[in-house]
This record gives C-alpha cells, sequence and structure tokens, in this order.
C-alpha cells in the first residue's frame, strides 16, 4: 500500500499540466473566434456604407437628367416665343430677333455645358460604381472568406472540447480505480463519517 500512493502523487502534476495547456488552447482559439467575428462586423459595416454610396449617385445622376430636360422644353418654349413675337410685331422683329436670339443661344450654351457636365460625371459616377461593385464583391468574398473561418475554428474548438473532455473522463477513471486500492485507517474513517462522508459518497 506504501508504494502506491507515491504513484498517485506522481500522476496528479501531469493531469493539472494538461488541463493547464488545454485551457491556453481554449483561451487563444476563443480570441481568434472573437477577432474574426469583430473583422466581419467591420466588413458588412463597409459593405452597407458602399451601397449607400451607389444609391446617392444614382439619385445625383437622375436629378442631372431632369435638369437637363427642363433646359430642352425650356429651350422649345423660348424658340417657339421668339417666332410668335415675330409674326406678332413685325415692327420690332429686328430687336426681339436679336433678342431673343441671344437668350436662345445663352440656353444652348448652358444645356450644352450641362450636357458636358452631365457626360463628365455620368462617365465619373459609371467609373466610381464600377469600383464600388468591385469593392463591394471583394468585400462579399471576404465576409464569405470570414466566415468559413469562423465555421473552421468552432468545429476546431468544438473537436478540442470534445478531446478534453475525454481525456479528463479518462483521468477520472483512473483516479476512482486509484480510490478503490486504498485502504482508510480507522482515524481516518471515523473523520469521515464526523462529515457525514463514505467512501461511496467520495466516488
Amino acid at each position: 500500500m506504501s508504494a502506491k500512493k507515491p504513484k498517485t502523487a506522481k500522476s496528479k502534476p501531469k493531469a493539472k499540466t494538461a488541463s493547464s495547456e488545454d485551457a491556453e488552447e481554449k483561451l487563444v482559439l476563443g480570441e481568434k473566434l472573437a477577432k474574426v467575428q469583430a473583422e466581419a462586423a467591420v466588413l458588412q459595416q463597409e459593405l452597407e456604407i458602399q451601397r449607400d454610396l451607389v444609391v446617392r449617385l444614382r439619385s445625383q445622376a437622375t436629378t442631372q437628367k431632369q435638369r437637363i430636360q427642363e433646359l430642352e422644353e425650356l429651350v422649345e418654349r423660348r424658340t417657339v416665343e421668339r417666332i410668335e413675337v415675330e409674326n406678332d410685331m413685325k415692327a420690332q422683329i429686328n430687336r426681339l430677333k436679336s433678342e431673343m436670339v441671344q437668350k436662345v443661344t445663352l440656353l444652348q450654351t448652358e444645356l450644352e455645358n450641362t450636357q458636358a457636365q452631365f457626360a463628365r460625371t455620368n462617365q465619373a459616377n459609371e467609373s466610381t460604381i464600377r469600383d464600388l461593385n468591385k469593392n463591394l464583391n471583394e468585400k462579399e468574398i471576404l465576409i464569405d472568406d470570414q466566415n468559413a473561418k469562423m465555421m473552421f475554428l468552432s468545429s476546431e474548438f468544438e473537436a478540442m472540447l470534445n478531446e478534453t473532455l475525454s481525456k479528463i473522463t479518462e483521468k477520472l477513471g483512473v483516479v476512482n480505480q486509484q480510490w478503490d486500492d486504498v485502504q482508510l485507517s480507522q482515524l481516518n474513517q471515523g473523520r469521515l463519517s464526523d462529515f457525514n462522508l463514505t467512501r461511496l459518497a467520495l466516488e
């Protein structure tokens, strides 16, 4: 019996070392999982910002197109007015014609400038939208990759927990076996009875 007790004392430090290593592995995997989740949340926020920017750019393009249509209609109305003035006021045709031509010219210049600006803006918007779509695709791919990593880490963490539980169960079985081999002295049995404990209760 005296030879069995030192064996029990030697096995306990090994169990503590394995348990400490398992705890460190759990902590590392938990930190990795939290980091991946935080990165995925940031990427999701960036994706929403990019989508909002695309919507606002499209809205601006629609507004500019409406402005061009309004200017075209204004030019058409002014041209009709010019013809009506020439027919109704032949005495003042030269002065009115000059004034109306000048107005039309200014409006046409504004229209051309607006069309040119719209063309440049539309081209820039299309380029921006292409870049944004490319970024969105890249972000979506990155999010999918992060989700896959999260799933892998979760599976690995679960496997590690199962392995740890198996080791603990195995070690508890060894300890119970060793406990069965220990014979308590009359004094120790009396101490157990003082606390209303028995060998079966401890097992």
